[in-house]
């Protein structure tokens, strides 16, 4: 029999790539979600101001909330269209018009960080159209001062297609706090207990801790009377190390672990030690952004505490790129102590940060209240801690990204 005339075996038909599936279809439920919780939030926000019976404080953080909910939403969308279109047998590219926008922005952040805190600052300051600008302002600032901090890090090192960065940025947006939530809610139930127990045998605590119980049932909220109250508590070097202990370490272990999760998705695909750290780094800005619009949602001290999220979005964007460089490295090279060396590295410096945090609250809180236990000088210590390892962060940043190999074709 020739070879022209003879049967060729059936081709077998592509099937459905699910790695994509999952992506398309976490990424498009996650938006759902976001809009959903977004809607709740706005819902019970518009009572409250038709209503006045919060005060322009309580609306107004929730319509914060509102936003940074809706615009995690939007975050996800990219992600659940490149799916879709790989799904649907096409190329996922970003179209040349958006990249021009989006290189146009991404030159322009400084100006724009510093014009959406200057108008902030204003509008968190008058009640009137707080609640309407506030959150605009809010969403921008944070998301442009994570866009800035991100290119320092991933500027120039090819990280693959429109869909796998996005999927990574997805992933640390979603997973990495879920994941973390899950988890630090369990071990603070633990530390609770313990807390717990502990202070029913000290009759101070119990007597502190009877008294706060009932005046948060009762909806009272004199400062005063509860720094008065809290004293106490305040005063005790044992509470004191296991909220350290909880927030300053534990906290860390997890947050370390999970923030790079885009990358643990990845390593399948044999990432170089340059992608491994800007999609980690990727993964990382997911994971802070998702924090920042969300725990990081207040009206008072707003310019103070979206400023401070420079150096804790610099924090979790270079941890989580230096644990993603070292997942590469360990999987293609086998080196597992550089591992858990940077892994513990990276812990170290999450946990000197959120220690100095808890030292520098609980000085400002004791000194108010009474408490001889850490003096005040120590609160103006911490906070000088904090600028030094927000800076160190920032340099380290751009001195690992120009140290690592170079993609032309990125910018």
């Amino acid at each position: 029999m020739s070879s022209s005339s003879a049967v060729r075996p059936p081709q077998p038909k592509p099937g459905i790539h699910w790695p994509t599936a999952l992506q398309f279809s976490f990424s498009a439920l996650g938006s759902l979600l976001f809009w959903s919780l977004a809607i709740g939030s706005l819902t019970f926000g518009g009572y409250q101001l038709l209503a006045d019976g919060a005060g322009a404080d309580g609306y107004t953080a929730l319509f914060l909330n509102t936003a940074g909910l809706f615009f995690l939403g939007i975050a996800l969308l990219p992600s659940a269209w490149f799916s879709f279109l790989r799904l649907m047998g096409h190329s996922p590219h970003i179209p040349i018009g958006l990249a021009r926008i989006g290189q146009a922005l991404i030159g322009r952040v400084p100006t724009l960080v510093l014009v959406a805190l200057v108008f902030g600052a204003i509008a968190s300051q008058n009640e009137s159209v707080a609640w309407l600008l506030l959150p605009i302002l809010h969403v921008a600032a944070v998301s442009l001062i994570m866009l800035g901090i991100l290119r320092l890090a991933i500027r120039g090192i090819a990280m693959g297609s429109a869909q796998r960065v996005w999927g990574v940025l997805a992933a640390g947006l979603t997973l990495g706090p879920l994941f973390s939530i899950i988890f630090e809610v369990l071990a603070g139930g633990i530390f609770l207990v313990i807390a717990t127990f502990y202070a029913a045998s000290q009759p101070q605590l119990a007597s502190a801790f009877s008294q706060l119980i009932d005046r948060a049932s009762t909806g009272l909220s004199n400062p005063e009377l509860l720094l008065s109250e809290m004293q106490p508590l305040l005063s005790d070097p044992i509470l004191l190390a296991l909220v350290l202990g909880l927030i300053a370490f534990v906290v860390p272990l997890i947050e370390e672990l999970l923030k790079p999760i885009g990358v643990w998705l990845l390593l399948g695909r044999n990432l170089s030690p340059a992608s491994g750290f800007a999609l980690g780094a990727l993964s990382g800005a997911g994971f802070a952004l998702a924090e920042s619009l969300t725990l990081g949602a207040t009206t008072e001290g707003w310019l103070a505490t979206t400023t401070a999220r420079i150096g804790t979005s610099s924090l979790h964007i270079l941890t989580a790129g230096l644990m993603g460089w070292a997942l590469a490295v360990a999987k293609k090279e086998r080196r597992f102590g550089l591992l858990l060396l940077t892994y513990a590295v990276s812990v170290v410096l999450h946990g000197l940060w959120n220690g100095m945090v808890i030292l520098g609250v609980y000085a400002s809180l004791g000194a108010l209240a009474g408490s001889e236990l850490l003096p005040i000088h120590f609160a103006i210590s911490s906070w000088l801690v904090l600028l030094v390892l927000a800076a160190g962060c920032i340099i380290l940043l751009v001195l690992n990204n120009r140290r690592l190999p170079r993609a032309t074709t990125l910018a």
